[in-house]
């Protein structure tokens, strides 16, 4: 929310304590200006893809005095042919240093462990799985005894458990490598700032 000066001013971006909206609206500005569109021009491509902007609303914008909604952003990211998350980050190097540094934080494999876990799960369960398919066929035969066994069928099970029995080692594997990088890699000296920006401060 804005608020009016003494002099009767509305002071520019004081909602944006984080600068992510005064990042996007330079970006904005500048991509603007470098498809040749003034302010009218922007505001008509704007309107023609369902905003409802005239060339006051950009300009009040641009100057930091009206806020923008996430749907408008998302518009206008678009028709400047670029995405949203650029636009918030580009101008503003505290910004991007403390995307970076969060994301190379101890625990940045993590997503890729599980993963590794969840595959050799698979590859256990599946070994159980066909060995019971296998066992339920023979029996299911044997008890209808006028019914051969599909030994096409049992030779493509055979196969399927021979080659299921080669990748779970690979799996086991991969955990362990995967574990292991992860933990040399969470070890590394962080000798820099772990952000840049400081928390707004909060009104009780």
């Amino acid at each position: 929310m804005t608020k009016t000066e003494g002099d009767g001013k509305i002071e520019p971006w004081l909602w944006d304590h984080y600068g992510w909206e005064m990042n996007f609206v330079a970006q904005m500005q500048v991509l603007r200006e470098a498809k040749g569109w003034s302010q009218t021009e922007f505001a008509k491509r704007l309107a023609e893809n369902g905003l409802k902007f005239h060339q006051p609303t950009v300009q009040r914008i641009e100057s930091g005095i009206r806020p923008l909604k996430l749907t408008e952003a998302l518009t206008i990211a678009e028709v400047l042919e670029t995405r949203l998350e650029v636009m918030l980050r580009a101008a503003s190097v505290p910004m991007v240093y403390d995307e970076l540094a969060e994301y190379v934080a101890p625990g940045a494999f993590e997503f890729h462990v599980r993963h590794a876990e969840a595959l050799l799960d698979r590859v256990s369960l599946m070994e159980d799985h066909i060995r019971e398919l296998v066992g339920s066929y023979h029996a299911a035969v044997e008890q209808n005894g006028d019914v051969e066994p599909n030994e096409d069928l049992l030779a493509v099970a055979a196969e399927l458990e021979r080659t299921n029995n080669l990748i779970r080692p690979i799996a086991a594997n991969a955990v362990s490598a995967i574990e292991e990088a992860a933990r040399a890699f969470d070890q590394l000296p962080r000798k820099y700032p772990p952000r840049l920006r400081e928390e707004p401060d909060v009104e009780e």
